[in-house]
């Protein structure tokens, strides 16, 4: 919509720059979320190796979020890196979640987010 409204004759001419970088940024952030949901789980590992508990929601919200402002910073290069850079943020969270329910499944993975051990564990 604001990319419409920044290439209507309605919008000034100062502004149209202006209103594209946003709408643009906000279908990179858009595109790249799901790729950035299924990459927070392997921040939140390599916390558990630095001793951090990452069963907490606060520690899940910030691998989140470091993951999306990773996926956001890689979208543009990869898109200039070659005609169809862009295609991995599209077929990534879906071949990846096939795959791990196919691992499911079968018996070889367990859950997506890593979980605090239940008592008598160790």
């Amino acid at each position: 919509m604001l990319a419409a409204y920044g290439t209507s004759p309605r919008a000034e001419p100062e502004n149209r720059d202006a209103i594209h970088f946003v709408s643009s940024l906000l279908t990179l952030g858009l595109l790249v979320l799901p790729t950035a949901a299924l990459w927070a789980p392997a921040f939140a590992g390599f916390l558990g190796f630095a001793g951090i508990d990452q069963t907490r929601l606060r520690i899940k919200l910030v691998c989140g979020a470091v993951a999306w402002i990773a996926a956001v910073w890689a979208a543009p290069r990869q898109a200039g890196a070659e005609e169809s850079g862009l295609r991995f943020f599209f077929v990534f969270p879906v071949v990846s979640l096939l795959g791990w329910l196919l691992a499911a499944r079968i018996g070889l993975a367990g859950i997506l987010w890593p979980a605090a051990p239940g008592p008598g564990a160790g």
